[in-house]
């Protein structure tokens, strides 16, 4: 269900319908007056209209959502590493390498084809 959540971005309040919690569209909201602030000092004329305040809410919130989603795929990579180096540390792996003998046999050779 959407919500309507009044929040202040740079002393002007804007009304935003999302189902998202207030919370998450307050670190939302933060993190892009950080970026703004951080590029354009501290102006105290900085101004942002309706349609690019709604439209920077919706790049923040991929963005948050891609970190999401690297932070886990980073996670999960790190276990199946330590899982690898675990089976390969294990008493029951060989410890030699496996050898695999050459054929010295053209494998072409019964078709009646030379190449």
């Amino acid at each position: 269900m959407k919500d309507r959540i009044k929040v202040v971005f740079f002393g002007k309040e804007y009304s935003v319908v999302t189902d998202a919690e207030k919370d998450y569209l307050m670190e939302i909201v933060n993190y892009l007056e950080q970026k703004i602030t951080k590029a354009g000092g501290d102006d105290p004329a900085i101004t942002v209209s309706p349609p690019v305040f709604l439209a920077s809410l919706e790049i923040v919130d991929d963005f948050f959502a891609l970190q999401r989603k690297f932070d886990e795929f980073k996670r999960t990579a790190e276990r199946k590493t330590e899982e690898l180096v675990d089976l390969l540390e294990s008493p029951g792996i060989q410890e030699e390498p496996l050898l695999v003998e050459e054929s010295t046999e053209d494998p072409f050779s019964s078709r009646g084809n030379s190449f």
